[in-house]
């Protein structure tokens, strides 16, 4: 596991930059699933690269894959805020 905490946490730094997807792929041989993953894990938590990089690799990894969560509750929060951010963009609009 910890070859891969240290993999996360460059993942999570190149997005940091504005990478794309396929240039960090190619960069860290990873496939875009898992560059996908932490995007979206992070963004739901609204971690910024700031914090993160005063974590060492083990606790960025537990902060964005917890052992003991609710998966389930974790998908109805995400989804809710997706449903929550296009109702207030469209609103927005009007």
């Amino acid at each position: 596991m910890k070859e891969y905490e240290e993999k996360y946490k460059q993942i999570f730094r190149y997005l940091s930059l504005g990478m794309s997807q396929n240039e960090i792929s190619k960069l860290l041989s990873t496939s875009r699933n898992t560059i996908r993953k932490i995007k979206a894990v992070t963004d739901s938590i609204r971690l910024s690269w700031e914090d993160a990089s005063k974590m060492t690799n083990e606790e960025f990894v537990h902060t964005i894959f917890p052992k003991n969560k609710n998966w389930y509750y974790v998908k109805k929060k995400c989804q809710l805020n997706r449903n929550f951010f296009y109702l207030t963009s469209t609103f927005e609009k009007c």
